[in-house]
């Protein structure tokens, strides 16, 4: 088992790969900082927003890479879309790193014309990495993947799909210059997500579309142990991206209505 996660690695995009381990690094020296440094941002330590970046962008990054590395035939977009989109996430780790330093907040923040330019920066990348991101389902889904079993398979194209449109759930969020409906931004939030306790957090929905790319996958890959059939396995990967769908979108609904996912 370690053998075959050691030859993905390998095999997969190296420019993502190492940007997953360095946000790795950051995570702990954002942990570190956490001890020593005292402040808060909109009621939480200040270096939590990092930390919980970097885990999720290390996630992101390491399972890109893998799936870059499964494709066939365009070794040169394969290696250049990688590079994009390690670039595109140091610099948005850089900004959120860098403003988290300041003691200010870094997503909508436009308090002042610097604050207002970085995260126009951190956009103009997410933006990016969707478009991305497209690219690589585009190839995933029209190039032959023979080696890979159906569920799997399955797994790979609806996790991009969904992952895709929790990117363009995001500009709900732009929109709204908060994450948090039926109040300001900063209220009181579940232990490390901070996903707010008595409003709408559309940041619990976003989740459940960003992290379809790891879920879906490992549901294929479940199906393909337990399922002969590949009609079987490509049905059960589907019925579970459309139970994620219909979780994302209803956590969508009520955090536009302004209540909580989950009030403790």
């Amino acid at each position: 088992m370690w053998n075959k996660v050691k030859d993905l690695f390998a095999n997969g995009s190296q420019a993502l790969i190492l940007s997953g381990y360095f946000n790795i690094g950051l995570f702990f020296v954002c942990l570190g900082l956490s001890f020593v440094d005292p402040r808060t941002i909109a009621g939480v330590n200040a270096w939590l927003k990092p930390m919980k970046f970097c885990l999720s962008v290390s996630i992101y990054c390491f399972t890109l890479g893998v799936m870059l590395g499964l494709v066939d035939g365009f070794e040169k977009m394969c290696l250049w879309v990688g590079r994009a989109v390690a670039v595109v996430m140091y610099i948005e780790q850089i900004c959120i790193t860098f403003q988290a330093a300041r003691g200010v907040t870094s997503h909508y923040n436009i308090d002042s014309g610097f604050d207002g330019a970085v995260f126009a920066i951190m956009g103009i990348c997410i933006a990016l990495n969707t478009i991305l991101d497209t690219v690589v389902f585009g190839l995933l889904v029209l190039v032959p993947l023979p080696t890979l079993p159906t569920g799997v398979l399955w797994g790979i194209r609806l996790g991009l799909m969904m992952f895709i449109a929790a990117g363009f759930e995001g500009s709900l969020m732009i929109m709204h210059q908060g994450h948090t409906y039926g109040a300001p931004d900063g209220g009181p939030g579940m232990p490390w997500s901070n996903w707010s306790r008595e409003y709408g957090d559309l940041r619990v929905a976003h989740f459940i579309g960003l992290h379809s790319l790891q879920i879906l996958p490992m549901v294929g890959l479940l199906a393909d142990r337990v399922l002969k059939a590949n009609t079987l396995r490509a049905v059960a990967v589907t019925a579970a991206a459309v139970a994620l769908s219909w979780l994302m979108w209803m956590q969508t609904q009520l955090a536009l209505a302004g209540k909580p996912f989950f009030k403790m």
